[in-house]
């Protein structure tokens, strides 16, 4: 019998301002741009990186782009771009109930949930409208890699886990 996987995902509005929109810096240059960008991914604990160059793209002149275990975070005109590895369908969930209409699923202005737009699938891509949004997101991220190091698959063609009992003494 599987046991229920719990993630432990703090989404509490404590973390920073609810509902309070990041700026627009689309059409800024790019030394204006960047210290604001870099100081909302350093405020949501996402990994900075700065660039000396700048990144073409039509809406932000900026040098600086998060990462943080194999997601990208970008920056558009009022709100971040993240895409990767994807989020578990229970996290991604949550996610959506809590914070859904400024953590947007595949970046859907309609704010469809995880389960209705990826048919089950977890959520890979995400446009994030507010910092409280940014900060759940990273939250989130933290909890599946933390959750990855405790599980660990014994054989790939193996489904079942280790989560730290012995599957010896099942079989």
């Amino acid at each position: 019998m599987e046991e229920a996987v719990e993630y432990k995902v703090d989404v509490s509005p404590k973390q920073v301002k609810k509902n309070k929109c990041f700026p627009n810096v689309a059409g800024k240059p790019k030394e204006e741009a960047d210290p604001i960008l870099k100081a909302e991914l350093e405020a949501a604990g996402v990994e900075c990186h700065v660039f000396g160059h700048e990144f073409q793209h039509p809406e932000v002149h900026t040098g600086v782009v998060g990462g943080m275990h194999g997601w990208k975070f970008e920056r558009r005109w009022y709100y971040w771009s993240a895409s990767g590895p994807g989020i578990p369908i229970e996290i991604a969930e949550k996610l959506h109930v809590e914070i859904g209409q400024e953590l947007r699923v595949a970046g859907h202005c309609g704010c469809p949930s995880p389960r209705e737009w990826f048919g089950g699938f977890g959520c890979g891509s995400y446009h994030i409208d507010t910092p409280e949004a940014l900060k759940a997101l990273a939250n989130a991220i933290k909890a599946v890699v933390e959750h990855g190091r405790r599980v660990k698959c014994l054989n790939p063609m193996d489904t079942r886990v280790n989560d730290g009992r012995d599957l010896e003494a099942e079989t």
